[in-house]
């Protein structure tokens, strides 16, 4: 869906890549908390998804798959 995007926070660490995703209602930096504990062992990324935090809101009503695409 075009015009559809997410914002990307690299919250620190080193390691693999711990990709966070929040629940309806939140935002990514919901995990903040967490990124101490989880930084000696993972590169801690949150996602802000569309409408949600730094990601812009969607001009109509989007699908899964629209959203994989983004």
């Amino acid at each position: 869906m075009p015009g559809l995007s997410v914002a990307e926070h690299v919250l620190g660490g080193s390691g693999p890549t711990l990709l966070m995703l929040h629940a309806n209602g939140f935002h990514g930096r919901v995990f903040l908390p967490m990124v101490p504990l989880l930084a000696p062992h993972f590169r801690c990324v949150a996602l802000d998804l569309p409408g949600h935090g730094d990601a812009p809101a969607p001009d109509a009503p989007f699908s899964l798959e629209d959203l994989l695409g983004a």
